[in-house]
């Protein structure tokens, strides 16, 4: 099967709100302040509303009480807003097909796209922990697209992976391509900044690439691993030390703060 021309022929395609859109484009602008983003949300009363419950979730806004789009600004900041926004807007743009458990695709999403967040403090290097977010919470977005594009045949892979198949090869062999070329595709398509879709690409392989995003999510998958295993120490022994020192990562300190990795909180999204 050919990815791209599955995309074109597909009458289905998850859309996302068009302040979402303005949104991703604002990533590369300098542009993008407060008023216009409160502006551009009193266009889409639901979205606001799942923003504030987002902003008042134990991960962003704790014991204070966030009521408008304005307190969230002064509260979070205009760049985690802009993060809530996204997050929220994406998430609401999926369909769940009838074999995903879409509340938890999004849990394990969030805590990905929290580890994704929480690793960045630790390089050296001048890392966007908004955009690392929005890389952790659309890494595994393929799978839904698959899902779309090919119902039948994600099914049967998703079936044969609950058994402990892989993925990848599993789609490689019966679709062409996999789910993580099929995000980035995604991606391009929704206009992401070129550096969200090389991360979502390399995600698995970031030595193939030049992008420290991808190393970031590498990175986090192995977080969120070591915070659901049991035994912590193998995990811990298998750590990619090589890539979190290719993106100048201090080890001793991200290992040394590994359980306050990944975001929690997120369960009002789905209110």
């Amino acid at each position: 099967m050919e990815l791209s021309q599955l995309i074109n022929n597909a009458t289905d395609l998850p859309k996302i709100p068009e302040v979402v859109q303005k949104l991703l484009d604002s990533f590369n602008s300098s542009e993008s302040d407060a008023d216009s983003i409160a502006e551009q949300l009193s266009q889409d009363q639901s979205l606001t509303a799942k923003v504030l419950r987002m902003a008042n979730s134990s991960h962003f806004g704790g014991a204070r009480k966030i009521g408008s789009v304005n307190d969230a600004v002064v509260f979070l900041g205009l760049n985690s807003l802009r993060t809530l926004v996204l997050a929220s807007g994406i998430a609401s743009s999926f369909k769940a097909p009838e074999h995903i458990d879409i509340k938890q695709f999004w849990r394990d999403s969030f805590a990905m796209a929290g580890a994704c967040r929480w690793a960045c403090q630790f390089s050296q290097r001048e890392l966007d922990r908004e955009l690392a977010f929005t890389c952790g919470m659309m890494h595994n977005v393929g799978t839904i697209l698959i899902s779309i594009l090919c119902p039948d045949e994600a099914l049967e892979i998703h079936q044969l992976v609950n058994q402990g198949a892989n993925r990848e090869d599993l789609e490689h062999s019966r679709l062409g391509f996999t789910s993580v070329e099929a995000g980035a595709e995604l991606a391009e398509r929704w206009r992401f900044p070129p550096v969200m879709g090389e991360a979502l690409r390399h995600q698995y392989k970031p030595e193939s690439g030049d992008s420290e995003y991808a190393a970031i999510l590498h990175i986090a998958h192995y977080v969120v691993a070591i915070h659901a295993a049991e035994d912590k120490e193998s995990m811990m022994a298998n750590f990619p030390s090589s890539i979190a020192e290719s993106i100048d990562i201090d080890l001793v300190a991200m290992l040394g703060d590994v359980d306050n990795a990944c975001g929690e909180g997120f369960d009002d999204l789905f209110a």
